[in-house]
């Protein structure tokens, strides 16, 4: 028995509707056709990277009178995921601090993390640094370390020692993305109770390139009540980026039982209308009582192909408060 939102009856008598569903054959919301991208994604991890610092770099441009290298590091997965992640360039530093974070979405078991780091040059081959390559093992224990380079080079016919500071924590990641019911509806009343909601928005990774002229996108995620509570929360800007990194917190205090939350992932542009890079809904009973951590597989992503092309947001939804509401 179902009972029947905006029905019109004006006694408090629900209408109600009897139905038999037979499930004949049950598709998955990811395929699990040989070649799909969905294949092996079960054992895949998402990677939360943190390249702090380096010190100890030699200076590869003293012979120009640089004064110091202009270092760089290059993230990247070596194995069945092909992730990567390159830094900005600082001007004549030996010891550079980075501070930049990045989300590396397919690291399979049996894979290796690879760190190297260059020096930026005009007119001719960038210099080589140092390289360090991380074991499956370690990355999937995740750590928060300083570690050793190698391949350094050579100052006064003496090897340098150099050092990277990277912080990894790693996430399994879910083939299918969905946010399962957690309850019945129609249990209680629509607008009867009001929750107060933590929203964690993540990262994201998939996304197709919406600005042509660009390597990537600019993307920005916007998570929003439709019903009776009508709050918005939305993650800064990031400028080229494929698979955003946002760690953004924020809280919805109006969100009424029967309200649904929507969470859009879009391309910021500055002379004309922000294009959509993908987008899912959340019913009520997707997020009471117990909230929603992981991955959410988003819809209408522009892409030509989107089997071969899944679109995930990673989010942690907290139920923080809830009060009973007077009719």
């Amino acid at each position: 028995t179902l009972v029947l939102e905006e029905s019109g009856k004006k006694d408090k008598e629900p209408a109600t509707m009897n139905v038999k569903i037979n499930v004949l054959k049950r598709k998955l919301e990811m395929s699990s056709v040989t070649g799909s991208a969905s294949v092996g994604m079960e054992k895949c991890y998402r990677l939360f990277v943190d390249l702090k610092f380096a010190r100890g770099l030699r200076d590869a441009d003293s012979f120009f009178g640089g004064g110091g290298s202009d270092p760089y590091c290059v993230c990247n997965i070596v194995g069945a995921g092909k992730a990567k992640f390159k830094t900005r360039a600082l001007d004549n530093k030996t010891d550079p601090v980075w501070n930049e974070s990045c989300v590396l979405g397919d690291f399979h078991k049996g894979d290796k993390l690879l760190f190297e780091v260059f020096d930026k040059d005009i007119g001719k081959k960038d210099d080589f640094l140092g390289k360090c390559e991380v074991s499956s093992q370690k990355v999937l224990a995740g750590f928060d370390s300083e570690l050793k380079l190698q391949e350094t080079g050579m100052v006064n016919k003496k090897p340098v020692e150099a050092f990277l500071s990277v912080a990894v924590k790693a996430q399994k990641r879910s083939a299918q993305g969905l946010a399962p019911f957690q309850g019945r509806r129609g249990l209680v009343d629509n607008g009867a109770v009001k929750y107060e909601l933590e929203v964690q928005i993540l990262s994201a990774d998939g996304l197709r390139n919406a600005d042509w002229l660009s390597s990537g996108s600019d993307p920005y995620c916007l998570v929003t009540v439709k019903g009776k509570g009508k709050s918005s929360v939305r993650t800064k800007t990031i400028k080229n980026e494929h698979s955003p990194l946002w760690r953004h917190t924020d809280k919805i205090e109006d969100f009424y039982h029967g309200d649904k939350l929507a969470i859009s992932v879009r391309d910021a542009d500055r002379m004309k209308h922000d294009d959509m890079l993908g987008q899912v809904q959340l019913q009520t009973e997707q997020l009471i009582p117990d909230g929603f951590e992981g991955d959410l597989k988003l819809r209408n992503t522009g892409w030509k192909d989107p089997e071969n092309h899944p679109v995930f947001v990673t989010m942690v939804i907290k139920v923080i408060s809830r009060q009973k509401v007077d009719s």
